[in-house]
């Protein structure tokens, strides 16, 4: 039987079809002769779809290459076990001791301790530039290998101008990685905007039900896609099929959830504006929130996170506000259905460029926004 392009047809009957592509499990391969088993090692050992052994994947895997591929307009994608193993071997894949990498100040903390293990362990330097972007070009260096960036930023949500900072890279041979979870590729085409390769934590919004741990690379050449596959072959990193199966159950109602998460999270911003001891909201909708401009050039919406700085003195209060709230739950990620609130803070920073007041992280999930915002009515009487 001829096979689709993810090998997933040859696991049906003749003449039938099914609608979601079944769960394959497999270990073993099986080939029909000695002479199949040599050339087909050979002739892939490094591709994506290489259904020779199942740690390089299976037909599930490769439907949701497939799919995800489609989302970014990627020439090739490769499944890790989490989003930060993504940013890991990714980074990994490409820098070597004595090179010098650049992100933004604003990063994902995780990524900040992942860049100070490569300082420590592997010797590659890293330096971190500034919101604004003021500062980029003059820290580019001679043995600069890559400029990091993430869109928005983590916990304060500045939008960066993408096609600014890969414009610079490439007029300097650097190369752009891209965490691109905020937009999951539809809110935002990092790939179109000059990006090299982008990051994805599928375990936020692609997943969407808060029961998947996943992380995703897409590349926009050939030459990076096989770089990062062969890492990642290397490594023995790889994600079983049954997670692959809800990667793709997630992946077909990214578009409709985004859009609620995105309209109730705007609805929740322009609440929390007007609210006892809030001194600032960051959501890219807000008027004078930074890069907010570039966010309508670039984005289609936003998603569900919506960060409030509260006055400073008010630390210790925050735990009565948060703990009047019935709607929203106490957890850490975001990206399900579920709305949450959880502490944040910035103090791993190198600049002082943002509020010094404490901070929550509210994630608006897909619930009736009438019922969020009364809760949060609610809430903050109590803590008034």
């Amino acid at each position: 039987m001829a096979k689709g392009k993810t090998g997933y047809g040859s696991m049906i009957d003749a003449g039938k079809a099914v609608a979601n592509p079944p769960v394959v499990r497999a270990s073993t391969v099986l080939f029909d002769d000695y002479s199949a088993f040599q050339d087909r090692k050979t002739a892939t050992s490094d591709e994506p779809y290489s259904f020779t052994y199942g740690r390089r994947g299976t037909p599930t895997l490769y439907a949701l290459y497939d799919h995800v591929a489609a989302i970014y307009g990627a020439d090739t994608v490769a499944a890790l076990p989490t989003g930060v193993a993504a940013i890991a071997h990714c980074l990994l894949a490409f820098l070597k001791p004595g090179d010098h990498l650049l992100l933004p100040d604003n990063v994902f903390s995780p990524t900040r301790r992942i860049a100070h293990h490569l300082h420590e362990h592997y010797a590659i330097e890293s330096d971190y530039y500034p919101s604004d972007l003021s500062a980029l070009a003059p820290m580019i260096k001679a043995n600069t290998k890559a400029i990091y960036v993430e869109n928005p930023g983590s916990v304060t949500l500045e939008v960066a101008d993408v096609p600014a900072i890969s414009e610079l890279a490439h007029q300097n041979g650097l190369i752009v990685f891209a965490d691109d979870t905020y937009s999951t590729g539809i809110l935002c085409r990092p790939l179109d905007l000059g990006v090299d390769i982008a990051i994805l934590a599928g375990t936020k919004y692609l997943g969407g039900h808060s029961d998947l741990m996943m992380g995703l690379v897409m590349t926009k050449s050939r030459e990076h896609g096989e770089a990062v596959q062969s890492h990642c072959n290397l490594f023995g990193q790889s994600v079983s099929p049954d997670d692959a199966y809800l990667a793709l159950r997630g992946a077909r109602t990214l578009s409709l959830r985004l859009e609620r998460h995105g309209e109730n999270a705007t609805a929740l911003a322009t609440f929390l504006r007007g609210q006892p001891g809030v001194c600032t909201v960051f959501h890219p909708s807000v008027p004078g929130h930074p890069g907010s401009d570039i966010w309508q050039r670039d984005f289609t919406g936003s998603n569900g996170l919506v960060t409030v700085a509260f006055e400073s003195g008010l630390a210790a209060r925050l735990p009565k506000l948060v703990g009047a709230l019935t709607r929203f739950g106490i957890g850490s990620s975001w990206g399900g259905f579920e709305s949450l609130v959880m502490p944040a803070n910035i103090d791993d920073r190198c600049r002082a460029e943002h509020t010094s007041g404490p901070l929550l992280r509210f994630h608006a999930g897909l619930e009736e926004i009438d019922d969020l915002t009364a809760d949060l009515a609610n809430a903050f009487k109590i803590f008034a």
